[in-house]
């Protein structure tokens, strides 16, 4: 059995190495998103956290989720009527995670940047969370690979990585033969799932 760590901020991963872990099984990147106000975390501060916990890690992977918000994790940014409106209409899903993320086209490929950016420094995996639909999954796989290309054409160091996805929603678990065609692993988000 290996045991990987939860982490939600980069200082957390030298603790995980202390205690035994082989590796940061989920990165929970939307800590770096809350509690800021109205403003987002730029590409650089992204890639500065993430490289902190690659590094930290010396050599293990580190999986990186996607931003996770809306729900239970709002975003200072969201008005009073954007929280009344999600949580009376849809408590648990509504405009979340992946759906969010890709709703915010800019702000999801300076998110996929970073991560990719600091794959140079070390083993990174890719998580994508609440993936419910196939659109969802062709969508990601498209802004991931325009990302790509703007890394390229600024000449910025990345390594190609593996992209997963969180089984969280009953439709994921349904539809998992159709996910793993386009990712390359799989992560079980009990929590929601059950």
């Amino acid at each position: 059995v290996e045991l990987l760590a939860n982490i939600e901020l980069p200082a957390d991963a030298v603790a995980s190495v202390d205690a035994g872990a082989v590796g940061v099984g989920l990165f929970r990147s939307e800590f770096l998103f809350m509690n800021r106000g109205a403003t987002l975390p730029s590409e650089e501060e992204q890639f500065e956290a993430y490289r902190e916990a690659v590094v930290a890690m010396k050599g293990l992977p580190v999986t990186i989720r996607t931003v996770d918000v809306g729900a239970d994790k709002p975003l200072d940014r969201m008005s009073a009527h954007d929280l009344r409106r999600e949580s009376t209409l849809n408590p648990a899903l509504g405009l979340r995670a992946i759906r969010w993320s890709l709703s915010e086209p800019h702000m999801f490929r300076q998110q996929l940047r970073a991560i990719l950016r600091a794959s140079a420094y070390g083993k990174v995996r890719l998580l994508v969370p609440m993936v419910a639909q196939r659109a969802e999954l062709l969508g990601t796989l498209e802004v991931l690979a325009h990302a790509k290309q703007q890394l390229r054409d600024a000449k910025k160091p990345y390594v190609d990585i593996e992209v997963g996805a969180m089984i969280e929603v009953p439709a994921a678990a349904l539809m998992l033969p159709t996910i793993l065609r386009y990712f390359d692993f799989v992560s079980i988000g009990t929590n929601d799932l059950i």
